[in-house]
């Protein structure tokens, strides 16, 4: 888990994702027959080992903060993502330029920007600056809990999928930017890569198991695909409340064959989300499963 906790320890909450694509570049080299990005801040990694192109994405970047005003010790942020009121008040962030801080002060719906007092004596100007939960990665027994799990658990999976000898496609692994302002990135990813059909990595809330979204809000998923997936091993879900990328990697292009599949993750978007170890491996060995189908 020494990888993944590297993952969690990025702030790279939507539009501060260089960081963390950057160190994910470096760690790819030795697989890649190709490396590139999008002017959106997509990456991409293709690895040759076929005709047909198979495309498997994951977003990266996390739930978190953005500065609206920062003026004579008076910081103020406002809320990227879908974070719970109840996971804001009394939580240590961090911002992207190291500095630490405690959010305070009246926390509710109605609460558009949320004071932080800052841990330094010269805080400088962090207006603009983006800020994540403070890391807090920690094992217990079977289970690891940390910001940014559901961020970064399908970025995990992806760099262990880049380290087999899997053959049969020409893949391209993409990591995604700024899902959690607007599924940005995810949407222009299909036109890039142009693929015979394409696997989302997703992290949602519900019972933590590998699993394929058969339908959210606006996507249903390939019905062929689908099924594959759940003779990988993987438990079919519905969800009609959520929201993935599968519509914006399906209707892009001339329309893509696309599965969302992924895990459950307790107490998501907090400080302290929550997943056990051995599904994150049950996971990438059923994509493993699922690659090695002769009729994908």
């Amino acid at each position: 888990m020494e990888l993944l906790n590297k993952l969690c320890d990025f702030c790279a909450c939507s539009g501060n994702e260089k960081q963390l694509l950057s160190f994910i570049s470096e760690y790819v080299k030795p697989y890649a027959d190709e490396i590139f990005t999008d002017n959106l801040g997509n990456l991409y990694v293709r690895i040759n080992r076929g005709s047909k192109k198979f495309m498997i994405s994951s977003s990266v970047d996390e739930v978190g903060f953005f500065t609206t005003i920062s003026d004579e010790n008076n910081i103020k942020v406002a809320k990227i993502g879908n974070i719970e009121v109840k996971n804001i008040k009394d939580t240590l962030v961090t911002f992207e330029n190291g500095k630490s801080g405690l959010v305070l002060g009246e926390i509710s719906e109605k609460t558009e920007d949320y004071s932080v007092k800052v841990f330094s004596d010269k805080e400088g100007d962090f207006t603009g600056l983006t800020a994540a939960f403070t890391n807090n990665f920690n094992l217990y027994d079977d289970y690891v809990v940390s910001k940014g799990l559901s961020a970064r658990i399908g970025a995990y999976v992806l760099l262990k999928l880049i380290g087999k000898d899997l053959n049969g496609y020409d893949f391209y692994f993409v990591f995604s930017v700024k899902k959690h302002i607007g599924m940005k990135g995810a949407k222009v990813i299909g036109n890039n890569v142009k693929p015979d059909f394409a696997v989302v990595l997703d992290c949602y809330k519900g019972e933590n198991l590998p699993s394929v979204l058969l339908k959210d809000k606006s996507y249903i998923a390939d019905n062929s695909l689908g099924k594959l997936l759940v003779e990988c091993g993987f438990k079919g879900v519905v969800d009609k409340e959520y929201q993935s990328e599968g519509n914006a990697v399906q209707t892009s292009f001339t329309g893509i064959p696309t599965v969302v599949c992924g895990l459950g993750i307790e107490n998501i978007y907090s400080r302290n989300e929550i997943c056990k170890v051995k599904t994150i491996h049950e996971l990438t060995n059923n994509i493993i499963n699922f690659i090695k189908k002769e009729n994908v």
